[in-house]
């Protein structure tokens, strides 16, 4: 897929494989913004061995992202909105490493969602979802699906919308419904 394929605002979770062949539940997750028609900004944690460091940067080659699966769109978020939600995803960055918090990129993400799924003071949701634990399994899942038989340099990468999250259709096809399994317990 290609930029046009993606829709200005949307707020993507990032799936890039651990490894070649990709295994089931196996990903590093971030989060890509995409900004306007050129690219937009990927956050990100890696483990440096000593802890976790945010990573986030503007890029145009989003695409060209190192073991990338795929692109999963679970909000739209309109440009005056932009820094709210850069804000909120930023507001992990200086207790990465703290005691007590998860410290790999999925939990990240995951404790980053939870600030997003909830209404701001103008009751405005920023990702439109009231269960965390089923949208984490439906990118999981999503995930899965994409990496069956599918070789990571593999292209066009695809990319995908949720189905739980209220959003309008766009230029990608739904993806066939599939039973839910077990589902994660609480984020730190």
């Amino acid at each position: 897929m290609s930029f046009a394929d993606l829709k200005v605002g949307g707020l993507y979770v990032i799936l890039q494989a651990r490894q070649e062949p990709p295994e089931p539940n196996e990903f590093y997750w971030g989060l890509y913004l995409h900004s306007d028609s050129i690219g937009g900004m990927s956050y990100h944690v890696v483990d440096t061995g000593s802890g976790l460091r945010p990573e986030h940067e503007y890029t145009g080659r989003i695409f060209d992202t190192p073991l990338l699966m795929g692109l999963f769109r679970i909000a739209d978020i309109t440009r005056p909105l932009h820094p709210f939600v850069d804000r909120v995803i930023r507001s992990y960055d200086s207790s990465l490493n703290c005691p007590g918090r998860s410290s790999n990129s999925k939990f990240w993400v995951l404790n980053v969602l939870a600030l997003l799924i909830q209404p701001t003071s103008t009751g405005w949701l920023p990702v439109n979802c009231h269960n965390l634990p089923i949208l984490e399994q439906e990118i999981r899942d999503w995930g899965n699906r994409m990496s069956q038989g599918r070789c990571i340099y593999q292209r066009p990468k695809p990319i995908g919308s949720s189905t739980i999250c209220g959003l309008p259709e766009w230029k990608t096809q739904r993806e066939l419904s599939i039973p839910l399994g077990p589902v994660w317990g609480i984020i730190d």
